[in-house]
């Protein structure tokens, strides 16, 4: 990622209150809400290997993609959207997580999705 030293000074750092997932699409928000264009060089090719560090089935990494859906949308959406992205995270996405967790006998990422909900719920700035 190339990024212009006055696009952070206009829009600012990358966000550190997610820690792991979603910081690089919010700071892409925040970016473009400072009026700059984000592109991408298509003949490039990235390889990334996914979940390196927590690995792709752990409740790490269940507990912070739980929380940090819903930080995103407290953070990039506003009024109705806002409300209506909560309620869908809370009341639709994770339960499913959930129960498809414990249906393949996971309840420890069943546990994460609940305690990432929480976590949410229980942040006291999600401004930054």
């Amino acid at each position: 990622m190339m990024v212009r030293r006055e696009t952070i000074e206009q829009a600012g750092e990358m966000p550190e209150l997610y820690f792991l997932y979603y910081e690089e699409l919010d700071w892409s928000e925040r970016i473009t809400r400072s009026g700059w264009d984000i592109g991408y060089e298509p003949r490039c090719t990235v390889f990334h290997k996914e979940s390196r560090t927590t690995g792709r089935e752990s409740s790490l990494r269940t507990y912070y993609l739980t929380r940090n859906r819903l930080l995103f949308g407290w953070r990039n959406r506003r009024g109705a959207a806002r409300l209506l992205t909560v309620l869908y995270q809370c009341g639709v996405a994770a339960p499913k997580n959930a129960a498809t967790a414990l249906l393949r006998g996971r309840g420890d990422l069943a546990r994460a999705t609940v305690r990432g909900i929480g976590a949410f719920f229980t942040m006291k700035n999600k401004t930054d």
